[in-house]
């Protein structure tokens, strides 16, 4: 049996009201593409392997460039933002790997065209890229959460 690396990205993004509240305003979720160098990085990581490294960083980028398999990076020349993904943003349940992180109000303002996931290594692999083709406008009165869900 063959048993493929599934990934989907999950994106909700809630935008702050007058009175403090927040409504939310964007929920998406979009197959992703596994990057040729991601699944280097993960095979090499399960076999603790030189060259392999365990997700560490999901990023935004505001590039409309086509999602490849040999991409290694975001496209964005300068609009991107990468942020670590805390220890607590880490779930498994079932036979799903849940990464996630929250962009806060004043972080990744401006169009997320592209979403990526990337490891710990010195110098990070991508593992996965996609393209959003109805993107999420950030602002400074939204905040959003990213996450992605990898299962086998």
């Amino acid at each position: 049996q063959i048993i493929p690396l599934n990934g989907n990205v999950h994106i909700q993004a809630w935008e702050k009201q007058r009175d403090g509240t927040e409504i939310k305003v964007y929920d998406k979720t979009i197959k992703n593409l596994i990057v040729d160098a991601g699944k280097e990085s993960i095979l090499k990581f399960l076999g603790n392997m030189s060259g392999g490294g365990y997700a560490n960083w999901i990023g935004v980028g505001d590039s409309t460039t086509a999602a490849g398999s040999a991409q290694t990076d975001l496209q964005a020349s300068s609009n991107k933002l990468w942020k670590t993904i805390a220890s607590g943003d880490r779930v498994y349940v079932g036979s799903t790997l849940y990464l996630s992180t929250d962009f806060g109000y004043s972080e990744g303002n401006f169009t997320w065209n592209e979403l990526g996931l990337r490891d710990n290594q010195g110098t990070p692999v991508m593992w996965a890229r996609q393209i959003d083709t109805s993107p999420l406008v950030k602002t400074t009165s939204k905040r959003a959460i990213v996450e992605w869900q990898l299962s086998l």
